[in-house]
């Protein structure tokens, strides 16, 4: 665990209770987060997700690029450059399918506003 200071709650239930998840409604909303960016959450059965609206919805920059796709295409043109083989590994497929996951709830998201 983690320490958090005594004011400060990590209990959801405030949030929650005030925005309630409705079977077969997909409901997001747009904040502005405390970095001053701009957010989408998307309300879901258990909680909310809460995306960038720009670049990787996670906001991560993994391996110093926009997404792992483009981390992974980069790789496979250096790759054919030099007449190699370039193959993902299962953890590599497995990575990539979670930020397409991504994209996509940002892209249900988006739709919605």
């Amino acid at each position: 665990m983690f320490d958090v200071p005594s004011e400060m709650s990590l209990d959801l239930n405030t949030i929650l209770k005030d925005w309630p998840h409705e079977n077969g409604h997909v409901k997001v909303r747009k904040i502005t987060g405390l970095d001053g960016r701009e957010k989408l959450q998307l309300r879901v059965d258990l909680g909310v997700l809460q995306m960038e609206v720009t670049g990787r919805p996670d906001g991560q920059r993994p391996h110093n690029c926009e997404s792992l796709l483009e981390y992974h295409q980069r790789r496979a043109v250096r790759a054919a450059g030099k007449s190699e083989d370039y193959k993902l590994t299962p953890e590599e497929c497995a990575e990539l399918q979670q930020e397409g996951i991504q994209y996509y709830h940002r892209y249900l998201s988006l739709f919605q506003v």
